[in-house]
């Protein structure tokens, strides 16, 4: 894991967690006042709601984790406009949906398949997403849902084998695509 990636996990555990020792509330202060003072991003969900074609309000807008992989077929996917819209609108950078509720995930995963590689459009829309940003100078935070009903992780279900399947997808995500700057962890909640 590369240092950056590190401190971006690092300092999100300190902020859920509470800080321990002064270098780590430094960091987590630095990372969290960079966060704050960048101010506008652009968000980008685009998963698998996305071909459901259902409204906000139906289920939350949220996807089952019983929708095919074969439900995945994205035509005319246009990053590179998506970043240049965002640097035209002087943005500082952009937040990509890499896997929401529904355990769908736009990389191709390791440890499922329940992916883009299982999908009719195999692109791993996390490496262009950043590898386009990056090249405009932008910043790169990711989503993550921890929720994820494909693989059965809820409130009341967690197990250690769960928790380590999270923590392997997020190391993928931390260590095969270079400077991540921010990491949002989502899908932790009490819905029904």
């Amino acid at each position: 894991m590369n240092k950056q990636a590190l401190n971006c996990l690092l300092a999100a555990l300190l902020l859920v967690g509470g800080a321990a020792g002064s270098k780590a509330q430094e960091l987590s202060k630095d990372l969290l006042l960079d966060f704050v003072n960048t101010r506008y991003h652009a968000y980008f969900h685009w998963n698998m709601c996305t071909f459901k074609n259902i409204n906000s309000d139906e289920h939350f807008g949220r996807s089952t984790g019983k929708e095919p992989p074969s439900m995945w077929a994205p035509t005319g996917m246009d990053i590179e406009q998506w970043a240049q819209v965002v640097k035209q609108s002087r943005m500082a950078g952009g937040w990509l949906t890499t896997k929401h509720h529904g355990g769908f995930c736009l990389w191709d995963s390791q440890y499922t398949d329940y992916d883009v590689a299982s999908s009719p459009v195999k692109t791993d829309v996390v490496r262009v997403f950043v590898d386009t940003f990056r090249r405009h100078g932008l910043k790169v935070g990711l989503y993550y849902s921890i929720l994820d009903y494909h693989h059965g992780i809820e409130n009341s279900t967690v197990t250690p084998d769960k928790v380590e399947f999270l923590k392997n997808q997020i190391t993928e995500l931390l260590t095969n695509y270079g400077p991540i700057d921010y990491i949002n962890f989502d899908g932790w909640s009490t819905w029904p």
